[in-house]
């Protein structure tokens, strides 16, 4: 009778079973020792016991390349320390227990002749290593070369921000892949253990640490003797001395306050990813405040209730902001006919406009919108002025409206007016049509094609190309009425005694209708028809 032991069984009764034990004895891979010595004190002995140690170093004299490595762990799983061999080199490194003032231990063991070729890393104040501060000593018979460090706050600061404990095993060879996991262990166990951001990466991860730059000063970019900590006294330095009282006032000494703990705290908080964070909030009240220092500026009596109104719907923050009175002229000129209630509709509802079209639009986001109507006026009112010459306000404050009606005369102040050509048309061409009357003409110069331009609200009057093409005699520019009122303008090429349309669009550049098209078809035809028949006569 007999009976086949499970697997787990023959193990353990192989010292019972001679030929089992032979088979088991071929099967197990010979353990081939390397000399690589037994450096059995690179981690302090309340880390990491010297025999657990000693055991540690001993089995990767035992292990293929990549295998030459050993993470040490808590029960919890924490990591607590690590060791590896590659290329000549031992490196071990450790954390420190509860209450210990440093940040990470290090060490390194290697036999002398090896040093040349092992790369040693240097601190930015030489102070890591060299052949001139290590200890030697022997372990068993063999000597080794052995230097040990403890990384501390001070340290960071004088320059030792390198992860040392990576030395050796930062490349792509095979042979250092399972060590590198072994390595990241311990780097994300270190990283736990400090302050840090958390976007930085291992070689960013002691940024948070060094004091000369981890300040709000360096950080947030204040200038030397401006307070270094965000509040209402660092904010009033972004703001002209006559305008420094409105921090002064209860909604804004809260709302500054406010804003600058949000800074503060995310200056302190372990989870801020990055003191980008910082900046953006700070970017944000300086902003706000350029805004402010503007309008103050140009209206000193500017109600406090529409400066708090624009920041609680985020039209400061939305709007780019530029000067509003780029001269004295421009600040008077403001300050007499633009009513400050009516500036604020302005940028209120473009803002509205803008944001409605944001759909990803959150208070969390940066977004510069772009008013160009309004950077556009204010450049060209100090155009005019600055050039002597005066222009009235609108009947109503309409941006677009006084964009177009001061455009002609900035444009006719910085371009002199010259002749143009009127070959086609010197005189109007009138034609009735459907009790309809058309009037075709050219216009005479640059100023008058400049005015037309601003009376049909495109840009024939102000690009020079439209002009600079007439008085080449490569086109003709023909303006067209209805009744006496702006209707159409019409660029026309000739070729082989052959007239084409080029371009034609209506008011504000709309295109036309089919039945728009049919209608100046006909009547432009007739105005050529009269057109020949004053060159017969």
């Amino acid at each position: 009778m007999q009976f086949q032991l499970p697997s787990n069984l023959q193990q353990h009764l192989v010292k019972y079973d001679p030929e089992l034990k032979k088979v088991i004895a071929a099967a197990k891979p010979k353990v081939t020792r390397n000399n690589l010595g037994l450096p059995d004190d690179l981690i302090p002995s309340y880390i990491i016991s010297k025999e657990e140690l000693l055991q540690a170093v001993t089995n990767i004299n035992t292990e293929l390349v990549e295998d030459r490595y050993r993470v040490f762990q808590k029960d919890t799983g924490e990591v607590k320390a690590i060791i590896y061999h590659i290329e000549s080199l031992w490196v071990a490194a450790w954390l420190p227990k509860p209450g210990e003032d440093y940040i990470y231990g290090i060490s390194f063991a290697f036999k002398p002749g090896a040093f040349k070729k092992l790369n040693i890393p240097y601190g930015k104040d030489g102070r890591l290593f060299n052949m001139d501060n290590v200890i030697t000593k022997k372990y068993g018979r063999i000597d080794f070369c052995t230097w040990t460090d403890y990384i501390t706050k001070d340290s960071i600061e004088a320059g030792l921000t390198t992860p040392y404990w990576e030395h050796n095993a930062t490349g792509y060879k095979q042979k250092v892949i399972q060590i590198k996991r072994g390595i990241k262990l311990f780097t994300d166990q270190l990283q736990q253990t400090i302050p840090h951001w958390k976007d930085d990466g291992t070689h960013n991860m002691f940024k948070r640490l060094d004091l000369k730059t981890n300040n709000y000063k360096y950080i947030l970019r204040i200038l030397g003797e401006s307070p270094s900590l965000p509040g209402v006294d660092l904010y009033k330095t972004y703001l002209d001395a006559d305008n420094r009282y409105i921090l002064d006032t209860p909604w804004f000494k809260r709302y500054i306050n406010t804003e600058a703990q949000k800074i503060i705290d995310a200056f302190n908080h372990p989870d801020t990813k990055s003191p980008d964070v910082l900046v953006d909030i700070h970017g944000d009240i300086k902003k706000i405040l350029a805004w402010i220092n503007e309008i103050l500026n140009i209206w000193p009596a500017c109600p406090i209730d529409y400066l708090q109104t624009a920041i609680s719907n985020d039209v400061f923050r939305a709007l780019s902001i530029y000067s509003l009175s780029p001269s004295n002229l421009v600040h008077a000129w403001l300050n007499t006919y633009l009513p400050v209630e009516s500036f604020f509709k302005i940028i209120t509802k473009y803002t509205e406009e803008w944001l409605s079209r944001c759909t990803n639009y959150s208070h969390t986001t940066k977004y510069n919108a772009t008013f160009s109507s309004l950077r556009d006026t204010i450049a060209m009112l100090d155009q005019i002025l600055t050039a002597g010459q005066t222009i009235d306000p609108p009947k109503r404050w309409r941006i677009d409206e006084f964009h177009d009606h001061i455009q002609t005369k900035a444009w006719t102040i910085k371009n002199p007016n010259q002749e143009l050509p009127q070959d086609l048309f010197p005189t109007p061409i009138k034609v009735l049509d459907k009790e309809q009357t058309w009037t075709f003409f050219q216009p005479k110069d640059t100023h008058q094609l400049s005015q037309w331009g601003q009376a049909v609200r495109n840009c024939v009057g102000t690009a020079d190309s439209y002009a600079s093409n007439v008085r080449a005699k490569k086109v003709f520019i023909v303006l067209c009425m209805q009744d006496n009122k702006p209707l159409f303008t019409v660029q026309l090429k000739v070729a082989n005694g052959l007239m084409s349309v080029d371009q034609i669009t209506g008011l504000s550049n709309a295109r036309l209708s089919l039945e728009q098209k049919e209608q100046y078809t006909k009547v432009f035809a007739q105005a050529l028809k009269q057109r020949e028949d004053e060159l017969k006569s």
